[in-house]
This record gives C-alpha cells, sequence and structure tokens, in this order.
C-alpha cells in the first residue's frame, strides 16, 4: 500500500472518530441531579407525630417518603423533650454542619419550654433561620396547634422577616395532610 492511500485512511479514520475539523463530537455526559440533605429539627411532633392521636410515621418522614427525591439524604435531628437550647441550639449545628439543603422547624412545647439555659425562643428562632440562610437551606417552620395563639403570631412574625416559609396546620387532618403542606410551602414536587 502507498503512503499516499495509507495517510489518505489514517485521515479518513481519525475524522470519523472525532479527531479535527468542524465535524469533532461534542462528548456529553448525564451529571446527577443536586443532592437533596434534609433535616427534621424540633421536638415529639417531628420525631414520632402526635402519638396520643396516633397519627402514625410522623411528618417528617412522610415528607421524606412522598415528596422528596429519592436519592435524599434524610436526618432526623429532633429530640422529644429538649428544649429550646437542643431545638433551635444543637439542632441548627447539626443540620449546618452536614450541609442541609431542607430543613423542616416544628415548634412545639419542647422548643418554648424554659430549659433553664436563659435562651429566648424568639431570639433563638431568628438566629436560627438566619444561619440555615447564609448555609443555603430552605427552611419551613410551623407552630404546632398545642403551641398558642400568641407563640404561633410569634413564630410567624419571625419567618415572615427571614426567607422561611409558614406552614398552617389550621385543619390539618393528619401526617400526610401536613407534610404535603411542608412541600408546598417548600416548593417540592411529588
Amino acid at each position: 500500500m502507498s503512503r499516499l492511500v495509507l495517510a489518505s485512511a489514517v485521515a479518513v479514520v481519525l475524522a470519523g472518530c472525532g479527531f479535527g475539523g468542524p465535524e469533532t463530537a461534542a462528548i456529553t455526559t448525564t451529571v446527577p441531579p443536586a443532592s437533596v440533605t434534609y433535616v427534621a429539627v424540633g421536638g415529639a411532633e417531628t420525631v414520632a407525630g402526635d402519638v396520643e392521636e396516633d397519627r402514625g410515621a410522623g411528618y417528617s418522614r412522610v415528607l421524606f417518603r412522598d415528596h422528596l427525591p429519592t436519592q435524599t439524604v434524610f436526618t432526623m435531628a429532633a429530640t422529644t423533650g429538649g428544649g429550646v437550647s437542643s431545638v433551635l441550639g444543637s439542632q441548627i449545628d447539626e443540620a449546618v454542619e452536614i450541609g442541609a439543603t431542607v430543613v423542616t422547624i416544628w415548634i412545639d412545647e419542647d422548643l418554648v419550654r424554659s430549659d433553664g439555659s436563659g435562651v429566648d425562643p424568639a431570639a433563638a428562632l431568628a438566629d436560627a433561620l438566619a444561619r440555615l440562610k447564609d448555609a443555603g437551606a430552605d427552611v419551613a417552620v410551623t407552630a404546632g396547634p398545642t403551641i398558642g395563639p400568641l407563640w404561633t403570631r410569634t413564630a410567624q412574625s419571625i419567618v415572615a422577616d427571614s426567607d422561611a416559609s409558614f406552614v398552617d396546620l389550621g385543619g390539618a387532618t393528619d401526617d400526610a395532610d401536613i407534610a404535603r403542606r411542608f412541600a408546598d410551602a417548600l416548593g417540592l414536587a411529588g
């Protein structure tokens, strides 16, 4: 085979493989969707739902199961009986530390009850929302129905001054309904 024919054959093969000229094919890759890290913050209502009313798994688990992408990482930071320094202190620290992208906060008796720390719950909520915003998290907050109208209005006011969303629980029927309300507030599909 002559050198000219061999050189021509190599040029055709290289062009067909995308080497050289405007015919070069672009190499594309599929990037998986951004990971979602969901952290549930609060007390007994967040941990297990309303045990007295046997509402099931708790809204946070239903939100995770039914409204967040399957690759979501879920962390239950909530604990029962923690008080404001736990709920809006160490639980928020945990959410920020692990890079939460979605956070739900249920304000209940654990949060507003004095735990001897001297921490003002309203100031702690405002600080928590600011820290989560600075960390880039989408946040939805609710005040449980047993918390009372004064704290509900206080929470609504604090949330309104932040980038978080307030979830109204009026007329909520069960954990699935509550989870749907949180999902709507967070702009989640599903």
